[in-house]
């Protein structure tokens, strides 16, 4: 599968997992403030509405991998080395 062009909601994701695995709500969240963080204290509308399809759409194209699957559905995730590879020019 080839590299496409990341997404800057995708990036935030994947320079999350770069400190270690996490599971999907604390993921969330970290991209929610990042987002927040980024659009000068403006709450990002639909960032974690969509998240879970996100993290679906990183694991399908295999930048990321679940590591742990837990009751209710949650997952944790860990990057792949295809993860640490791309491109994550945020600032």
């Amino acid at each position: 599968m080839g590299n496409k062009e990341l997404t800057l909601v995708q990036k935030l994701y994947l320079e999350a997992l770069k400190q270690g695995p996490k599971d999907s709500s604390t993921l969330a969240r970290i991209v929610r403030d990042r987002l927040t963080e980024l659009k000068g204290g403006n709450n990002p509308v639909g960032a974690t509405g969509r998240s879970q399809a996100v993290l679906d759409e990183l694991e399908k194209d295999g930048y990321i991998v679940v590591v742990e699957k837990k009751l209710f559905g949650a997952k944790k995730y860990d990057i792949t080395e295809k993860g640490k590879n791309a491109a994550i020019n945020i600032d």
